[in-house]
């Protein structure tokens, strides 16, 4: 592994953790060759760690890819994948084992942990990210290669859940190709996402296997508008599913042909929420729901005045729910009384958020 110290002084109570995971096809170094020595204008976005921040790099070569190139996953983007064994591999194992001694070594702020990674490392941010919200504040993943490992770990698989007890997930922002077959069957991703109310933020366009900025961006230029690196792991936030402002997924069939027009769309889920923590504490819950107004972002898409969606709230600190727990919720002149999931999530359905900012708010009903 390689670790890269801030230039700027540490902060109080520790720098955040940037974790990269590279690409299959060279080693380690030869990624960051060739991503600050050879390309630097072109440089893949997990590259870029901050000047505040400790860069944590970590080797994961092809032969080994979360549990065996030639095992699971299959040698060509076009040979049908294994289902991948439920259990950690051995590398996934040494991956953890190695973030956890730079925690414990590093002056890191451990509410501060993101892990980032592109095509191999994106399966790998997936895979290792989504199951451990206990440690990463956000993840960012790029022409990740494949959904497997992910759905092992979080249960997407047909007839499974995710495992009991499982930590919120980490903030995820993934953009893929629908035109990459390394980048297929991102529907299991999407759809278990979905399911079980995890917030995803998502982008992709036809830019093949490549996560470079100048090539993404040239495609599609909503992919960089969302930093989910600026939060905590300790910030709630709020999870939009079944958005009437969700792009159509290009999988499983964008890489059908021209006949085919979402061969060649851009697209997007989730891309123009946004929210702020106004309070949390033991008695009630406030957060401000809002949608990017069209002067904040310039943009080749269409940006919604107004859009409706189930909104699930998660990492809530203090408000503690308790299954079954009924809970008075107020938003936008509505009001009524919602009953917490087996997971002790609260989900309000069909919400109408706007470009001018409303206010959700939780409160606990007094018996």
């Amino acid at each position: 592994m390689a670790l890269l110290h801030p230039e700027r002084a540490v902060r109080p109570g520790g720098s955040p953790l940037f974790v990269s995971l590279h690409g299959a096809g060279a080693t380690l170094f030869d990624n960051l060759k060739e991503a600050f020595v050879e390309d630097p204008e072109l440089v893949c976005d997990i590259y870029q760690v901050p000047d505040y921040a400790f860069g944590l790099f970590v080797e994961c070569r092809e032969e080994e890819w979360w549990g065996g190139v030639r095992g699971w996953r299959g040698e060509s983007p076009d040979e049908i994948p294994r289902i991948m064994p439920e259990e950690q591999t051995p590398v996934e194992r040494r991956v953890m084992a190695q973030i956890e001694w730079v925690l414990t070594n590093r002056p890191i702020d451990r509410d501060r942990v993101v892990l980032e990674g592109a095509s191999m490392g994106g399966s790998g941010t997936l895979g290792l990210g989504l199951c451990h919200g206990d440690v990463f504040s956000a993840l960012k993943a790029c022409v990740s290669a494949g959904a497997e490992h992910v759905a092992a770990r979080m249960g997407f698989l047909s007839g499974r859940r995710p495992p009991t007890g499982l930590p919120d997930p980490p903030l995820l922002v993934e953009y893929s190709a629908q035109d990459d077959r390394w980048s297929g069957r991102k529907e299991v991703l999407y759809h278990g996402m979905e399911d079980n109310r995890f917030q995803i933020i998502g982008y992709w366009g036809p830019w093949g296997h490549w996560g470079r900025n100048a090539t993404v961006m040239s495609k599609n230029d909503l992919v960089f508008s969302f930093d989910p690196t600026v939060y905590s792991r300790r910030d709630p936030y709020p999870c939009f599913t079944h958005a009437s402002c969700d792009d159509p997924l290009p999988w499983p069939d964008g890489f059908a042909g021209a006949d085919n027009p979402l061969a060649s769309a851009c697209g997007q889920r989730n891309a123009f929420f946004r929210w702020a923590t106004l309070e949390d504490s033991s008695a009630s819950f406030a957060m401000e729901l809002r949608l990017l107004a069209k002067d904040e972002l310039k943009t080749r898409f269409s940006i919604p005045k107004s859009a409706v969606a189930d909104v699930t709230m998660r990492r809530i600190q203090h408000f503690a729910v308790a299954v079954g727990e009924r809970i008075f919720w107020e938003y936008g002149g509505r009001s009524g009384v919602a009953v917490a999931d087996a997971t002790g999530h609260v989900t309000l359905e069909r919400l109408e958020i706007m470009t001018s900012p409303r206010i959700l708010r939780l409160s606990r009903i007094l018996s």
